[in-house]
């Protein structure tokens, strides 16, 4: 694009005209105006645009009152530039106070279902479907209507005292806790929650995958009848065993009482 040279239209204010472009009535080459003054002791140079956008001599003369009245107060910008930081400034906090309402309004279900659910086909179809149930039985009915940053490990206990109450194995119970850190590490990832995981905040129960299961008094007449004829040493010593307890062996499985 060729421009002419900068012609002044009044004081602090200049213009250069479009090569081929013509705007207004009666037509003339469009006119592209600017503002000069001095800003901390350094002269600016700063663009305020086309007359064909909307820009005129008029507004650029307010313009550049507005900006020379801030510089003698004080008070607000006192460039362009300042003026479009203090705009931007002012709509990246518009939008982050909009972000948080938003975030403050997705569920621990709504996050589970459009979120967390999806981002899950890299796993094998039984855990899927494990989760699915941890989900459905335990975890939905105490936090699925929780917002995901106000989740809190208070939450978490109810779940895992419901599990417990209900018999579940600690296994199944830490199971349930790994799916809500898993989920709880996607929102962090995606910028929904911070901090640290509320799942840190609760005490598992240790997991005991041990079986322990008491003979019967015909378990026990028949296990000492079978070490009679193969292991009389042994069977002995299962009598004392069963006696004292030492194998949890009910006491009056061995008859001696």
């Amino acid at each position: 694009m060729d421009y002419n040279t900068w012609k002044k239209a009044a004081r602090g204010i200049r213009y250069r005209e479009h090569s081929t472009r013509k705007h207004g009535v009666p037509r003339r080459p469009d006119r592209y105006y600017v503002i000069r003054l001095a800003v901390d002791g350094v002269m600016r140079q700063e663009a305020l645009g086309w007359e064909s956008e909307g820009i005129t001599l008029e507004k650029a003369r307010l313009e550049l009152a507005k900006l020379r009245e801030a510089k003698r107060t004080g008070k607000g910008p006192r460039s362009l530039s300042e003026k479009r930081e203090i705009a931007d400034s002012r709509r990246r906090a518009d939008e982050e106070a909009r972000r948080a309402v938003e975030t403050a309004r997705i569920t621990v279900a709504d996050f589970w279902q459009h979120n967390y659910r999806p981002a899950q086909g890299h796993k094998a179809l039984g855990s899927l479907v494990a989760e699915e149930a941890l989900w459905s039985k335990w975890l939905r009915p105490r936090i699925g209507d929780t917002p995901l940053v106000e989740l809190t490990p208070a939450a978490l206990y109810q779940v895992k005292m419901d599990m417990m109450a209900a018999g579940k194995a600690a296994s199944s119970i830490k199971y349930a806790m790994a799916v809500v850190s898993q989920l709880w590490t996607l929102a962090d990832r995606d910028g929904l929650v911070s901090g640290k995981c509320p799942v840190k905040r609760i005490t598992l129960p240790r997991r005991d995958n041990r079986r322990e299961r008491y003979l019967s008094v015909e378990e026990a007449d028949r296990l000492l009848a079978a070490l009679s004829t193969r292991a009389p040493l042994m069977r002995d010593m299962a009598i004392l065993a069963l006696d004292c307890g030492l194998l949890s062996f009910s006491c009056r499985a061995c008859g001696l009482c």
